[in-house]
């Protein structure tokens, strides 16, 4: 399910401005408009915005395609060392999910930490995902 870019983590009205300007104003769009490094730099030099930051905000919206994972989750999911897809297919549901819960705790990054089960559907979803 796409998402306007204003729900991807770091993204407030200027960025979310520079990407409309680009003509990207969903997540679905961020990740046609990045699909490799060259496509990447040119976005950058299009909106101004450094190439990493528009990786961190493509790995965001990339783990979004997860059913249930939404801005806040996409969040805790990096705060607890998840950066991508791939990476998220290779954890293991449960200690992953104490380590968001744990995180969450800390940082206060999301009304809820997600359940055990809910961390398990998303992991095979991305690994799912990542084969495709």
């Amino acid at each position: 399910m796409p998402y306007g870019v204003r729900k991807i983590g770091g993204v407030g009205p200027a960025v979310a401005a520079k990407l409309a300007k680009a003509g990207i104003r969903t997540t679905d769009g961020l990740l046609a408009a990045c699909r490799d490094r060259r496509e990447r730099r040119l976005l950058s030099e299009r909106t101004g915005l450094p190439e990493r930051q528009i990786q961190r905000l493509v790995n965001r919206a990339d783990l979004m395609r997860i059913r249930g994972v939404g801005g806040d989750f996409a969040e805790l999911l990096v705060a607890s060392g998840v950066r991508t897809v791939r990476d998220l297919s290779r954890r293991r549901p449960l200690n992953l999910a104490l380590r968001m819960s744990a995180v969450k705790a800390e940082k206060k990054l999301s009304r809820r930490a997600p359940s055990a089960p809910m961390v398990n559907s998303w992991i095979a979803q991305a690994r799912k995902l990542k084969d495709e």
